[in-house]
């Protein structure tokens, strides 16, 4: 029972894993240079056929000696984030009151809207 709970949170979406990279190429070369299918590779690196197609496209852009590099999974904006000058608004009240984040927050914007 113990087993069962430790298998189901091993998985991780992003690896660090140095070797990756070389695995990935040199799975697309079976394809490319041996005639596998993907499906065939795919089997054989144990994932699925769709991700070796993503590695294919990849690689079509590519040299065929160049390693497919892992790309960051880092979200490039948030639909929420605070804009430029809120931030620099921010980091001046902070530097000049000597205050964290939180209560510059607080002061400038709960106890506002409280005072109407």
């Amino acid at each position: 029972m113990m087993w069962i709970n430790v298998v189901k949170y091993m998985y991780m979406p992003y690896t660090n894993n140095p070797y990756l990279p070389r695995m990935r190429r040199q799975t697309v070369n079976l394809i490319i240079l041996k005639g596998w299918s993907i499906r065939k590779a795919s089997r054989h690196v144990g994932v699925y056929p769709s991700t070796v197609k993503r590695w294919l496209d990849k690689a079509s852009m590519m040299n065929t000696q160049a390693p497919i590099v892992t790309e960051s999974s880092r979200p490039h904006h948030h639909p929420n984030e605070l804009s430029e000058e809120i931030i620099d608004k921010i980091v001046k009240i902070r530097l000049k009151h000597n205050r964290c984040a939180e209560v510059v927050y607080q002061e400038r914007y709960i106890y506002k809207f409280k005072q109407r």
